[in-house]
């Protein structure tokens, strides 16, 4: 059985239970062990209570998980009651949740993560640039992890994925920020040029919805109340054209 089946599962067993953002970790340990034969009857087999250490056998395969929180968190309102959570503090509203900044290493990118993470969250700075998002990374802090990731790519995205669930289990929060320019007329421009900033500024953005949004509706399974955003970034060219930016 997969990573991405399973992990987001219990990650969401564990936002049900404790209305607080988590983070799973591997764990050999386990204070409660579950057995199931199919994903299915996982995720209707967690008591509504969990101990921070829990074992997971589906068909024969095991998996451990350890939860923990990022920092102090306090319970936010979820589900019907979500509109309260507008009068707290921003800070508040993501802090402890995970969250994942494409184009992340440099930036207006950079400047989102800086943001969250100042805010209390766990972010991946994921970015082409593997260099600038780890020393990105080394620079935040413990509360962050450089992931390098091509989104024009389906393969690479789908791979973050399964990263993504191995390492924290799922996402609260996906901003879509990565984006490149490549001026010029459609008069004169050539087709590689504007495939390529095609497929950074908008096929990307269907591969990061199509395969994070799937681990975080995988997650929501098991916490159906809980809420989670993918959030795109756009330029104002998206409303109003240039003649020498027809691909942008």
């Amino acid at each position: 059985m997969s990573i991405l089946e399973i992990a987001p599962l219990v990650r969401g067993a564990y936002l049900a239970a404790r209305s607080v953002p988590v983070i799973l970790s591997p764990s050999d340990e386990a204070e409660l062990e579950l057995n199931v034969e199919s994903v299915d009857q996982l995720a209707g087999a967690f008591p509504v209570e969990l101990p921070d250490t829990v074992a997971v056998t589906v068909a024969g395969e095991r998996h451990g998980f350890r939860a923990h929180t990022v920092g102090e968190v306090s319970p936010l309102p979820h589900g019907k009651d979500a509109e309260a959570s507008a009068a707290a503090p921003r800070s508040r509203v993501v802090a402890g949740k995970v969250a994942l900044v494409t184009g992340g290493a440099q930036g207006f990118g950079a400047e989102i993560v800086r943001g969250l993470v100042a805010s209390g969250a766990f972010v991946y700075i994921a970015d082409l640039n593997a260099d600038g998002a780890a020393k990105l990374a080394d620079e935040l802090g413990p509360h962050t992890a450089a992931l390098t990731v091509n989104v024009a790519d389906e393969d690479s995205v789908s791979a973050m994925a399964e990263q993504i669930a191995a390492t924290t289990g799922g996402l609260d929060l996906v901003v879509s920020n990565a984006g490149i320019v490549r001026a010029g007329s459609v008069l004169e421009q050539d087709a590689d040029a504007f495939r390529l900033t095609t497929d950074i500024n908008y096929v990307a953005f269907f591969l990061v919805t199509k395969h994070l949004g799937g681990l975080m509706a995988t997650q929501r399974r098991t916490a159906p109340a809980w809420t989670t955003d993918i959030v795109q970034i756009n330029s104002k060219s998206g409303l109003v054209g240039s003649n020498k930016n027809g691909a942008y």
